[in-house]
């Protein structure tokens, strides 16, 4: 197998593991979301969005990514 088909496999297989825990990490995005609703009530809900980062063009990112950039965010 050359090199270049070694990466697409690799790609492809870490695509695969991020879909898999789609829903999982989609929750813990949502956790996060309504905990910053519960603990900062004056925010608005597009304010809690713009935070988070999460007013930008994300449609096409993973859940588990989306949810890496916004662990942290306070």
């Amino acid at each position: 197998m050359d090199e270049l088909s070694k990466k697409m496999e690799e790609s492809l297989k870490e695509i695969k593991q991020k879909e898999e825990k789609r829903q999982e990490y989609n929750i813990k995005c949502l956790k996060i979301v309504s905990n910053m609703v519960f603990n900062q009530p004056c925010l608005r809900f597009g304010q809690i969005l713009a935070k988070l980062k999460l007013d930008g063009d994300i449609f096409y990112e993973e859940s588990v990514d989306t949810y890496e950039r916004i662990k942290n965010i306070k």
